[in-house]
C-alpha cells in the first residue's frame, strides 16, 4: 500500500474543522472544509501562480496534537480513500497522507 503526502499551505480555522467533523455524517448539515496544498495541477504554468490542488475531505475524527488547541490530528476520507494528517490552525499549515490501495 502506498501513500501520497500533501503539504498543506492554507486551510480553515480550527473551529470549522471541529464543526465539520461533528456533522460529517449528517445528511442535512454540510460544512465544507478545504485545504490548499503545495501540489500543482500538471502543465498549468509556473509553480508560484498555481492553480493548486485543493483537497475537500470528509473529516470523521479530530484530536488535539498538543495542549495549544491549535495543532490537530485529523482523519477521514478523500474521494473514497482513507487519509490521516496533522494541521496547525494557527499557522494554517500541515500535512495530509492519503492511502492508495
Amino acid at each position: 500500500m502506498s501513500t501520497i503526502a500533501y503539504k498543506i499551505i492554507d486551510g480553515p480555522r480550527a473551529e470549522l474543522i471541529w464543526d465539520h467533523a461533528k456533522h460529517s455524517m449528517n445528511k442535512d448539515v454540510k460544512i465544507p472544509v478545504r485545504f490548499k496544498t503545495d501540489h500543482k495541477i500538471a502543465n498549468s504554468g509556473p509553480i508560484e501562480n498555481g492553480p493548486w490542488v485543493i483537497l475537500s475531505p470528509t473529516i470523521v475524527s479530530v484530536s488535539h496534537e498538543d495542549g495549544s488547541g491549535m495543532s490537530l490530528i485529523i482523519k477521514g476520507y478523500i474521494g473514497g480513500k482513507v487519509f490521516s494528517g496533522y494541521y496547525n490552525s494557527r499557522q494554517r499549515r500541515g500535512l495530509i497522507e492519503v492511502k492508495n490501495d
